[in-house]
C-alpha cells in the first residue's frame, strides 16, 4: 500500500503542492518564533557577571514573594522585583564581624550622567574587586575629583578631564586610571564610572556586600538578617540575582508577543492544512469512485488517502523544520532591535530549541491526516456510482458534524464578545478579541456553505442584466462547487479577518490611549527628564530656580498587586496633589486627589474597574521593592485607557524605588530659554508640547509594530495558500473547462470565466472577514463607550481594503495562470483525461 501511495503521489504531485507549501510554511514560521520563544524563557538573567568574584553576596531581595491557600494547599507565586531596597549601613559591619569571614568588599550604585546626558553608573573603586577586575593603567581615584573609567566603554580616555552631572550638581572630574571591563556585563547597564571610595560613600547607600569565604555562609546569613531581616545571601548562580534584571521588561513583552504571534500562526497553519488537504481528497472523488468500482474496500481507499497524505505531511514538516532554523536569527535580530526581546537573545543551535520546531511539525502531521482522513471518509461511504455521477457537484457539505463546530464556534464567539464588552483592561482585551477572532473565523468557515449560492447569486446579479451567459455560468459555478469556493475562499477569510480584528483591536487601544494622555497634559507643558536613570532632587531644585516656572516632578514605577488570582505588574507615577494642576488634567470622576496623602492612592477608571476598587475600599499592593502597603483608594480618574494605572504619594514610594526623586518632570511657565539653559546644563532634555501630535504622547509604536508584524506573516502565509488552492482548484477543473470549449467558448471567454470566478470566491472571503472584523468593532464600542474618559474606535480600512485586493489579484492570476495551461492541449484530450 506504501508503494501505491508514493506512486499516486508522483502522477499527482501538481495538484499536492499548495498543501505541501502550506505545511512547509506553516511549520517554517511557527517552528522558528517556537524556538525564539524557548531561547527567551530559558535566558538567565543578564548582567550579574560583575559579583562573581565574592563567592557570597548579601542584597536586598530579588523576588516578590507571594503565599496563599488554594483548595486546602499552600500555593507560592513570585514575580522579579522591579527595584530594589539599599541595605542599611550597618550591614557592611555586622557582615565584616560575622565568625569566619575575612573580607568584606562594598558595592554602591551612584546615577551619573555626563553633560551630554549619557547615563553612567558610579560605583566604588574598591567594587572592582567583586569582579577580579585591575587597573591596567593609571592609579586609583582619590578624591571627589578623580575617577577611573572602565575599559572600552568610550567615555573618556586617562587624562581627560569629564563634565558629570552627579546627585548633589555638576562637577568636573579627571579620569586618572583606566579598570578592566567586568566580565559577563549587560548590554543594558549604563558604563561604569569609579569613585574614590569614601565619595561613593557620600553619594549613594550600600547596593551589596560581597563576603569571603564561602564556607562563612550560615554566619553571614545570621548577621545580615540581624540587621537587614529582609536581605538575602546568594552563592553561585544565583549571586547573578543580586542586580536588576534590564532585560525583565524586554523578556515580558518578548514573551508575550510570541505567544500571541505563535497563537496565531498556529491557527492559521491548522486552518489552511486541514483544508487544503481535505480539497485534495475532495477533487478526487471521481478516482476514489473508480478505485471502488474496481473492487476496493472503503477501508482500503481510507488507508490509501491517509498514506499518501503521511507521506507528504512527513515530507513536508521534515523540510519545515530544517527551514525554522533559518527563521530564528531574522525574528530575533527584528525583536532585538525594537526592544521587544532581550538583548543577546540566543536561538537556533540548541538541540532541545530545535526540537520545538520538530514538535510543531509533529502537530502540522497530525493535523493534515485528520484533515485527510475526514474527507476520505466521507468519500469512502459513497457508492462508487454516486460517487462517479457527484464528481461534478458537491453535495452533503453541511454535514452534522460540520454544523455543530459552525453553531458552537459562533456561539462561543457572541459570549466572548460579551465579555470583551464588559472589560477595559487591555492585556486581557487583547487576548479576548483574539480568541473572539478566532471562534467567529472557524463559525463562519463551518457555515459559510450555507450562505455561499445565496452571496454569490446577490453579487452577480448587477451583472446579470447584459447579454451573455457569464453571470449564470459564474452563479451555478458557486452553487455546484460550494466547496472548492469556500475553500479558496477560506485563506482571505483568515487574513481579512484576523488582520481586521488585531488591527482595530491595537489602533483602538492605542488611539485611546493617546487620547488619555493628550486630555491628561495641559497645553503649553514642557516635559524634562534625562536620557536614562533618575532626576536626583538637585535637578528638581534647578528646575524651580527658573523664574516663573511651576514644576511637577513625576516618577513612574512599577507597582504589584493580584489580579485575576496572579500577581499583576501596573505603571505607577508618583505625584503630590499640590502638583496634579500641571502634570495631571484628567477629570476626577470619583473622590479628592487632593487626599493623596499616606498610605492612599487614586487609580485610572480603566484599572478600577479590572481590579473591582472604588473611592474608600483598600487595595494591596506590593511597592518597587517588594515591600507590601494596603493603601486607602481616594480618587478615581476619568482617565479612559491611560497608560499609567495608578497614582502614589511620593512619599509612600520614597526609599522603595531605587535612587533620584524623580524620572521627569512637567514644567509649565517660565521663559523657554531659561528652562532649557537650566536643563542643558544638568544633562537633561526638554520636549515640547507641540499639539495633538506632541511627543509627550506616547502613541504605543510597540503594540503597532507587533501587531504589525503578526498580520505581515499571516497575510503571506494566507496569500500563498489563496495563491495556490486558487491554482490547484482551477487545474483540476482541466475537464470543465474542455467541455466548455467544446460546447463553443474561446479561450479567452473561459479564461475571464475562470478569472471572474476567483474574484467571486475573493469577494466572498474578503466580506465574510469583514464580518469578523464588524464583531470586534462592536465589542470595542460597547468596552470603550463605558468609560467616562476619552475612547476611540480605530479600525484598519486602508489595511483591509489592501489586503483584500492583493487576495484578489493573487487568486485571479493563480487561476488565469493554471487555467492558460490547460488551454495548450486540444479539448478533446481533456475531456478523454477527466
Amino acid at each position: 500500500m506504501l508503494r501505491l501511495a508514493a506512486a499516486t503521489l508522483r502522477g499527482r504531485w501538481p495538484a499536492l503542492v499548495g498543501a505541501f507549501l502550506a505545511l512547509v510554511v506553516g511549520v517554517a514560521l511557527a517552528g522558528g518564533a517556537t524556538q525564539v520563544l524557548l531561547a527567551v524563557a530559558t535566558a538567565g538573567p543578564d548582567g550579574a557577571g560583575r559579583l562573581t568574584a565574592a563567592p557570597l553576596v548579601v542584597a536586598a531581595p530579588h523576588e516578590v514573594r507571594r503565599e496563599y491557600r488554594m483548595a486546602g494547599e499552600t500555593e507560592r507565586e513570585s514575580l522579579p522585583n522591579p527595584a530594589r531596597t539599599p541595605l542599611p549601613a550597618a550591614t557592611v559591619g555586622a557582615v565584616a564581624a560575622a565568625p569566619g569571614v575575612t573580607r568584606v568588599v562594598v558595592d554602591r550604585e551612584v546615577p551619573l550622567r555626563t553633560a551630554a546626558g549619557v547615563p553612567l553608573t558610579g560605583r566604588p573603586i574598591d567594587a572592582r574587586r567583586l569582579s577580579d577586575a585591575g587597573i591596567v593603567a593609571g592609579r586609583a581615584p582619590r578624591g571627589a575629583g578623580e575617577v577611573a573609567v572602565a575599559s572600552g566603554t568610550g567615555v573618556a580616555g586617562r587624562g581627560d578631564r569629564l563634565r558629570l552631572v552627579a546627585p548633589d550638581g555638576p562637577r568636573t572630574v579627571r579620569v586618572v586610571g583606566v579598570v578592566a571591563a567586568a566580565p559577563a556585563g549587560s548590554a543594558g547597564v549604563p558604563p561604569t564610572l569609579y569613585l574614590a571610595d569614601a565619595e561613593a560613600a557620600r553619594l549613594a547607600p550600600v547596593h551589596a556586600v560581597g563576603a569571603w569565604p564561602a564556607a562563612a555562609r550560615p554566619a553571614v546569613a545570621r548577621a545580615a538578617h540581624a540587621v537587614a531581616p529582609r536581605a538575602q545571601v546568594l552563592a553561585g548562580d544565583d549571586r547573578r540575582r543580586a542586580d536588576v534584571d534590564p532585560t525583565v521588561t524586554a523578556t515580558t513583552a518578548s514573551l508575550a508577543f510570541l505567544g500571541t504571534l505563535i497563537g496565531t500562526l498556529a491557527f492559521v497553519a491548522i486552518f489552511v492544512v486541514a483544508s487544503t488537504f481535505a480539497l485534495a481528497v475532495a477533487l478526487r472523488r471521481r478516482e476514489l469512485g473508480l478505485l471502488r468500482a474496481v473492487g476496493a474496500t472503503p477501508r482500503q481507499v481510507r488507508r490509501l488517502v491517509l498514506r499518501e497524505a503521511l507521506l507528504l505531511a512527513a515530507v513536508g514538516a521534515a523540510v519545515g523544520s530544517v527551514l525554522s532554523v533559518a527563521v530564528v536569527p531574522p525574528l530575533r535580530d527584528w525583536l532585538v532591535a525594537r526592544d521587544l526581546a532581550p538583548a543577546g537573545t540566543g536561538g537556533a543551535g540548541a538541540l532541545w530549541t530545535a526540537a520545538g520546531a520538530a514538535g510543531v511539525g509533529l502537530g502540522m502531521v497530525g493535523v493534515a491526516l485528520a484533515g485527510a482522513w475526514l474527507a476520505a471518509r466521507r468519500a469512502a461511504r459513497v457508492r462508487p456510482v454516486e460517487a462517479l455521477r457527484d464528481a461534478a457537484v458537491d453535495e452533503g457539505v453541511m454535514t452534522r458534524g460540520r454544523r455543530i463546530v459552525g453553531l458552537g464556534a459562533l456561539g462561543g464567539g457572541v459570549v466572548v464578545s460579551v465579555l470583551v464588552g464588559a472589560t477595559t483592561s487591555p492585556e486581557i482585551t487583547l487576548s479576548l478579541v483574539l480568541s473572539q477572532a478566532l471562534l467567529f473565523v472557524t463559525g463562519i468557515t463551518m457555515l459559510v456553505p450555507v450562505v455561499i449560492p445565496r452571496v454569490a447569486a446577490a453579487l452577480v446579479a448587477p451583472f446579470a442584466r447584459g447579454d451573455g451567459a457569464g453571470a449564470m455560468l459564474l452563479r451555478e459555478h458557486a452553487r455546484a462547487a460550494v466547496r472548492r469556493t469556500a475553500t479558496t475562499a477560506a485563506p482571505l477569510l483568515v487574513a481579512v479577518g484576523l488582520a481586521g480584528a488585531l488591527g482595530t483591536m491595537g489602533g483602538s487601544l492605542d488611539a485611546s490611549s493617546s487620547a488619555s494622555q493628550a486630555a491628561r497634559i495641559a497645553p503649553g507643558t514642557t516635559l524634562v527628564q534625562p536620557a536614562g536613570g533618575p532626576m536626583s532632587a538637585a535637578d528638581v531644585a534647578a528646575l524651580r530656580a527658573v523664574p516663573g516656572a511651576r514644576v511637577a516632578p513625576v516618577r513612574d514605577v512599577q507597582v504589584l498587586s493580584v489580579h485575576l488570582g496572579s500577581l499583576t505588574e501596573w505603571s505607577a507615577a508618583t505625584i503630590d496633589p499640590r502638583d496634579a494642576p500641571v502634570a495631571l488634567r484628567s477629570p476626577v470622576r470619583d473622590g479628592d486627589l487632593q487626599a493623596l496623602r499616606g498610605r492612599t492612592v487614586a487609580v485610572g477608571e480603566a484599572t478600577a474597574s479590572s481590579l473591582g476598587v472604588d473611592v474608600g475600599q483598600t487595595l494591596d499592593l506590593w511597592l518597587p521593592d517588594g515591600t507590601p502597603a494596603r493603601l486607602r483608594v481616594v480618587a478615581v480618574l476619568a482617565d479612559g485607557l491611560g497608560r499609567t494605572s495608578m497614582y502614589l504619594p511620593p512619599a509612600l514610594v520614597a526609599g522603595h524605588a531605587g535612587p533620584g526623586v524623580a524620572t521627569s518632570a512637567y514644567v509649565r511657565g517660565g521663559a523657554p530659554d531659561a528652562l532649557r539653559a537650566a536643563a542643558t546644563a544638568r544633562g537633561l532634555q526638554t520636549i515640547t508640547d507641540d499639539g495633538p501630535a506632541s511627543p509627550l504622547v506616547d502613541n504605543g509604536r510597540m503594540n503597532a509594530i507587533a501587531m504589525g508584524l503578526i498580520v505581515a506573516l499571516v497575510a503571506g502565509y494566507a496569500a500563498l495558500a489563496l495563491g495556490s488552492t486558487a491554482a490547484v482548484g482551477t487545474a483540476a477543473r482541466a475537464g470543465e473547462l474542455a467541455v466548455l470549449r467544446l460546447a463553443g467558448a474561446t479561450p479567452r471567454q473561459t479564461l475571464r470565466l475562470v478569472g471572474a470566478e476567483a474574484l467571486l470566491a475573493a469577494a466572498l472571503g474578503a466580506l465574510a472577514g469583514l464580518l469578523v472584523t464588524a464583531a470586534t468593532v462592536g465589542s470595542l464600542a460597547v468596552a470603550l463607550g463605558g468609560l467616562d474618559g476619552p475612547g476611540v474606535v480605530r479600525v484598519p480600512w486602508a489595511l483591509l481594503g489592501g489586503l483584500s485586493v492583493a487576495g484578489a489579484a493573487i487568486a485571479v492570476v493563480a487561476a488565469l495562470l493554471a487555467a492558460a495551461r490547460t488551454q495548450r492541449a486540444a479539448p478533446q484530450t481533456l475531456v478523454a483525461v477527466a
